[in-house]
């Protein structure tokens, strides 16, 4: 999959944000269990089905879908041989939502 400049800035949105603005959400055993649980959170077809990027400067595994790029409110930690899904939380999303806004009015 091609990273157009969107999602080039929301990675650099991401490598800004601390732990603090992820809170977790469920640990799972297999990754393709978190790229499911992500798939029916956004209403994805399964031929769309999230693809797990590691992305340099960011701790912690991203995805990325044909129809909606970077997803930005999901990240996933692999500790112990399990995988860790995290979740933006609120407050950083909506910082998220200005920050985005604020470069298409630029």
């Amino acid at each position: 999959m091609k990273v157009t400049k969107k999602d080039s800035n929301k990675m650099k949105f991401i490598k800004g944000l601390s732990t603090e603005d992820y809170s977790l959400y469920y640990t799972y055993n297999r990754i393709d269990e978190v790229q499911e649980v992500i798939r029916g959170h956004y209403g994805l077809p399964s031929k769309d089905t999230p693809k797990a990027v590691k992305v340099s400067g960011i701790d912690g595994i991203l995805f990325m879908t044909k129809s909606s790029g970077i997803l930005v409110d999901y990240l996933c930690k692999e500790n112990d041989g399990k995988f860790e899904l995290y979740e933006m939380s609120l407050k950083a999303y909506n910082g998220y939502e200005r920050y985005m806004s604020d470069l298409m009015v630029a």
